[in-house]
């Protein structure tokens, strides 16, 4: 299964046989640093079309702002006319979820370039799940549909086109009570080596 959070960044957890797999320098699961757009916009990481650059909160809210500066028709223009800088992704969730055309295109936009970085997860691990989480993931309305269809789209195997995507039914205290398991599955997990 692979759980990934979507917010002011893009991580995931990879579990493998119930374990938590974190990799040989403890950095498996930091998808939001996987290049999407070879000649997209530089991460704080130092690499240019990180996925995060894209599709996390920050990244929806920096789009919207570009689209409004190139004209086009928003509610959120008003919504934002003294303080453009206070745009945030949740303003274009409640914006799409009153018809806003812009609103709707930018997190249609965000849910195919997740469904693309989740195509190349499940061609890497083939999961069972995934479960999206993450303050994000709330305007699932507009991100399942196209990391679905996406994922139909791109992935080559038909039976793992059908590998079943949901939002976390945690809300927003997944990622509090995945921290609390990770702390208790090291104390308590006996060490073998």
């Amino acid at each position: 299964m692979i759980a990934v959070n979507v917010g002011q960044g893009i991580g995931a957890g990879l579990v493998i046989n119930g374990k938590l797999y974190n990799g040989e320098a403890g950095i498996a699961g930091e998808i939001g640093h996987m290049t999407i757009d070879l000649n997209g916009k530089a991460c704080s990481c130092g690499n240019v079309g990180c996925l995060q650059t894209v599709a996390s909160g920050p990244a929806i809210a920096e789009r919207t702002q570009e689209l409004l500066r190139k004209g086009r028709k928003s509610v959120l223009a008003d919504w934002t006319l003294h303080r453009p800088q206070d745009m945030t992704a949740e303003m274009v969730h409640r914006a799409a979820k009153k018809g806003d055309a812009l609103a709707e295109q930018v997190l249609d936009d965000a849910g195919v370039y997740l469904g693309i970085a989740l195509t190349n997860l499940i061609h890497i691990c083939n999961p069972s799940k995934i479960i999206i989480g993450g303050g994000v993931s709330k305007a699932e309305d507009y991100l399942l549909p196209q990391i679905r269809k996406t994922i139909r789209q791109r992935v080559i195997s038909s039976k793992a086109q059908q590998t079943p995507v949901m939002r976390s039914e945690l809300a927003d205290y997944g990622s509090s009570l995945g921290a609390v398991a990770l702390i208790l599955s090291e104390l308590f997990e006996p060490d073998v080596t």
